[in-house]
């Protein structure tokens, strides 16, 4: 007779999924105690199930538990390093009112994730929040600055992937100056006068 044996990675895949579905389901109806149990009991098989650890944070959050949603998202944070966690986190120190831990985790997503304009709003919707509106004006004005500089990094990698041998005159007044914007992050008149360099190339053919 054949093996009929079933793989056992696929069996766990498949048991996650089920007890995801159950998880979703009891939070979906209000049924906190139960969603706990569930996303519990996946994270216990698989640690690094992102869909758990933000499911059983919403939980949390939903029943106003703020400080173990953040716990359980700094805990995950420190081992595996997610931009959607790190997010779970940030809007959860918002919400316990734990704002200049929120700025910093919205400025370590932005170093991480540059040309993400999303980030670049909530961080400014914090400080109009908290009534610092210079300090958001100035983080949408170096949000959108450095995405207009990305779009134009990105037509350049194109060019220099035809490229070889040493690096022209441009590409090297161009990663020097970048290098300068990188350790200045949010200076807005650096990332002003790396754009005006991208741009003046770019004309200059």
């Amino acid at each position: 007779a054949k093996n009929l044996s079933i793989n056992p990675k696929i069996d766990i895949k498949a048991r996650i999924e089920l007890l995801k579905f159950i998880a979703q389901d009891a939070s979906w109806k209000g049924d906190f105690i139960n969603a706990k149990k569930y996303y519990k009991r996946i994270l216990q098989i698989n640690p690094a199930d992102v869909e758990a650890v933000i499911g059983l944070g919403n939980v949390y959050s939903w029943g106003s538990e703020f400080d173990l949603a953040i716990a359980l998202y700094e805990k995950y944070i420190s081992k595996y390093d997610n931009i959607k966690v790190m997010n779970a986190v940030a809007a959860n120190y918002e919400s316990n009112k734990q704002y200049q831990r929120a700025i910093i985790m919205y400025k370590k997503i932005i170093d991480k994730v540059p040309d993400d304009f999303s980030t670049y709003q909530k961080l400014a919707a914090l400080y109009n929040r908290i009534g610092k509106e210079d300090d958001a004006k100035k983080i949408l004005k170096i949000g959108r600055e450095r995405n207009a500089v990305v779009k134009v990094e990105k037509g350049n990698l194109a060019d220099k992937g035809k490229k070889k041998g040493k690096d022209s005159l441009k590409d090297k007044v161009i990663k020097e100056y970048q290098t300068i914007v990188n350790k200045d992050f949010l200076n807005d008149q650096k990332h002003r006068n790396l754009l005006s360099i991208y741009q003046w190339y770019n004309k200059e053919g």
